[in-house]
């Protein structure tokens, strides 16, 4: 999943659209915030992180160098075998579809 962190005087949509064309060379066509995530730490530092659910035409990933490779997964139950579903909790990813097609509706009304 391409990540990263916001650069200073950039959006969260900016830094989401650099980290995705940086990482996988892939231009969204529409982005949506599907899931917050706020974590204090110890040392009181405080981590917002923010799940978006991007669309695109486009099917030619290009890694960057810091990649070595990509798998696309299908979003399963969280019971599933799969790997990457128990590592990145992917069990949660027809919710965030979900809502990221309510507020994709709500935004059309």
């Amino acid at each position: 999943m391409p990540g990263g962190k916001v650069h200073l005087g950039e959006t969260l949509e900016q830094a989401i659209l650099r980290e995705v064309e940086e990482e996988t060379k892939i231009v969204p066509d529409e982005i949506y915030p599907v899931y917050v995530d706020i974590a204090k730490f110890w040392d009181k530092k405080i981590r917002i992180g923010v799940i978006y659910l991007a669309t695109t035409e486009m099917s030619s990933i290009k890694l960057s160098d810091e990649n070595v490779k990509f798998e696309w997964v299908l979003p399963v139950s969280s019971d599933s075998d799969n790997t990457y579903n128990k590592k990145f909790s992917f069990g949660s990813i027809p919710l965030w579809i979900e809502k990221a097609q309510e507020i994709k509706l709500a935004m059309r009304l």
